[in-house]
């Protein structure tokens, strides 16, 4: 019971982010965690349980969306963290702040599953490159490529969207 507690809340939001359904991510999420009971035996590091357990949420999670073909829903939220220096926020500071995590949103929509799972676990998890590669089942180089490549498509699409330009890249 204290492992749940202790990593539910990265297992449901990496199942979440790449489900995008409140609903199925607790079923998933719960299958998660009963899958592991079942394995623990078979875990030869005790100190690598949480990768070890968010590439058994990531993998229900790929199964599940290629199985069921589950409809995308939005992201409740991103945790993106606002640093307040000011004893009073600066309500225009706030709404641009508020109207960047919704764009951030909207285009992490736009990535395959298996690139908002890389983002999910390297930006959110704080995972180095090779346990998001162990977790997700990618080389390090692959990985590194594909954060690279996200990395360019949001802050492309970012401009794009604050400049009305195109095509930076």
């Amino acid at each position: 019971m204290m492992l749940v507690r202790k990593h539910e809340r990265s297992v449901y939001n990496l199942v979440f982010r790449i489900l995008k359904n409140k609903e199925v991510a607790e079923e998933v999420a719960q299958d998660v965690f009963l899958k592991s009971f079942k394995e623990l035996k078979h875990l030869e590091d005790p100190s690598k349980y949480k990768p070890w357990l968010l590439k058994i949420a990531y993998r229900k999670s790929i199964d599940r969306v290629r199985l069921k073909k589950v409809q995308m829903a939005e992201i409740d939220e991103l945790s993106i963290p606002v640093e307040n220096h000011n004893a009073t926020p600066d309500p225009l500071e706030l709404l641009q702040k508020e109207q960047l995590k919704q764009q951030v949103e909207e285009l992490l929509e736009q990535l395959s599953e298996v690139d908002r799972g890389i983002m999910t676990l390297y930006y959110l998890e704080d995972f180095k490159v090779a346990e998001v590669a162990a977790v997700i089942g990618l080389s390090e180089n692959n990985v590194k490529i594909k954060l690279m490549r996200a990395r360019a498509f949001l802050k492309n699409e970012l401009i794009q969207r604050s400049t009305g330009k195109e095509d930076l890249y």
